[in-house]
């Protein structure tokens, strides 16, 4: 029988399939909440709240079943596997999925309709990241893909946000303590989000 032939390479680019990237192509978005100090059975970390939602206008109105964070650091930085714990859809535990071959986490089987981005307030993501915070591990912006099918197929947009940490402020003597917010997106301004017409 003739040789059989190697599979062809992964694309070079984030998320590393043949999926549908452009940053319009389907509906969903991540929203960056909040990001604070906190431990995990006496280990440092840091609670990361995200909001899943659906853009205003949108052409599509497809489901989410996973989103992919690219970590450009992943396959080099070791301990940064199973760093995140504590993952929550909504009020549903989930587990993340680290990839060997590609420097991605993958947030998967979400089963979201688009209904649920499109609801006041959309969907929230939580979670509990080890040692470090979020930023440092997405290397500034966090880039991610929104996958509207299972697989490596379909929509994907590509899009970004940016991971700030909020300072805690030790409190005077006699003064209650103090949280500077760096960084909030209200649920008002998470639906004014509005797809960009083709012309």
């Amino acid at each position: 029988p003739p040789p059989v032939s190697p599979p062809p390479p992964l694309p070079s680019d984030f998320p590393f399939c043949n999926c549908q990237k452009a940053p319009n192509a389907g509906p969903w978005r991540v929203l960056f909440l909040s990001e604070w100090p906190t431990s995990y059975f006496g280990q440092p970390g840091w609670a990361v709240k995200l909001r899943l939602v659906n853009i205003v206008g949108s052409r599509t109105q497809g489901g989410l079943d996973k989103i992919e964070l690219h970590i450009p650091g992943l396959l080099e930085n070791k301990s940064w596997r199973n760093s995140i714990v504590d993952l929550k859809v909504g009020s549903r535990s989930a587990t993340p999925t680290y990839e060997n071959q590609i420097p991605v986490i993958k947030f998967t089987r979400l089963g979201l309709q688009y209904a649920d981005g499109a609801a006041p307030g959309g969907v929230t993501l939580s979670f509990i990241i080890l040692d470090r915070p979020l930023e440092t591990i997405c290397g500034g912006a966090c880039t991610y893909a929104a996958f509207e099918l299972p697989g490596t197929t379909g929509p994907c947009p590509v899009n970004s946000f940016t991971a700030i940490t909020t300072e805690v402020v030790a409190p005077r003597p006699g003064v209650r303590g103090m949280r500077r917010s760096v960084r909030s997106v209200s649920l008002a301004a998470a639906h004014q989000l509005v797809e960009p017409v083709s012309k």
